[in-house]
């Protein structure tokens, strides 16, 4: 930032795809000084921690973003997106909108379910009746019983584990400790839990760890090919080639399909020839 070429710095106040990781005392307020001082735009995501906590991780840590975003659950789950910024910066963009006819340049803000009265009548709903203080102190309870029994559970079987702790947010932690970044809330992961009752995973190398992937299928070598059809139980085994093709769609094949001949009757050769009479059995 101090050479004036980052337009901004986007962050999750607190992350929680790697678990919950809480920032260390001092960090995001330094950030927010250093955006300050290089003329930075600082962008808070809570989409997540929006419920967590009453204002969102940036009220927990006391910090002012340029911008802040949220999710569909401010509506319940009903598709909508929550954009709050400072009133500076709610100005500039006012006036560097661009119209819906293209004859100014501009910013582009337009939305397919902008006409939807559905989904801020459900907003409304949730900013008003679901989350207040009120609200948020109760399921924060809730979240302190829920980790206090991770931690329990874990000290009755031995286990050094952990439980996140935001408010109303909780979950385990495969660790001794709570971790304090990303790296070490992935090397604390375990979604599979094959190290329950032996040594905790540790990374392969610093800055490599080791990443579950689902076990390959294996195709049964026994299995029908679906391409070529069943024999008919009229024809020879060796028939089914010459009939194949034509079974599925495809191109008729013009092999020679060989048809049961009587014993008794010879089949002609040459050009013209007829085949024999046959007297029917008995005379």
């Amino acid at each position: 930032m101090s050479r004036r070429g980052c337009a901004a710095v986007l962050i999750e106040g607190v992350p929680t795809n790697c678990g919950t990781v809480l920032s260390g005392p001092g960090f995001l307020p330094g950030l927010r000084g250093a955006c300050t001082r290089h003329g930075t735009l600082l962008v808070a995501d809570e989409t997540h921690t929006q419920f967590d906590h009453h204002g969102g991780a940036v009220t927990h840590y006391g910090i002012a973003p340029d911008m802040a975003t949220g999710g569909k659950g401010v509506s319940g789950g009903i598709p909508i997106g929550a954009l709050g910024m400072t009133p500076d910066l709610a100005d500039l963009v006012a006036d560097q909108l661009a119209d819906e006819l293209g004859d100014t340049v501009g910013l582009a803000l337009g939305g397919t379910l902008f006409a939807n009265a559905l989904s801020p009548a459900c907003a409304e709903t949730v900013l008003t009746e679901l989350m207040t203080p009120a609200e948020h102190e109760r399921i924060a309870r809730l979240g302190e019983r829920l980790a206090d029994g991770i931690e329990a559970a874990a000290r009755s079987r031995g286990l050094p584990w952990r439980a996140h702790r935001f408010d109303a947010r909780s979950g385990y932690c495969l660790q001794p400790e709570p971790p304090r970044n990303a790296r070490e809330a992935h090397a604390g992961l375990d979604p599979l839990f094959t190290d329950a009752t032996g040594p905790l995973r540790q990374p392969r190398r610093p800055g490599r760890h080791r990443i579950l992937r689902p076990a390959r299928r294996i195709r049964p070598r026994h299995r029908r090919r679906r391409h070529l059809p069943r024999r008919p139980r009229h024809l020879p085994r060796r028939d089914v080639r010459g009939l194949g093709p034509a079974a599925h769609g495809g191109a008729v094949s013009r092999a020679p399909v060989a048809r049961p001949v009587p014993r008794t009757a010879a089949r002609p050769r040459g050009p013209g020839a007829r085949t024999p009479h046959r007297s029917p059995p008995g005379r």
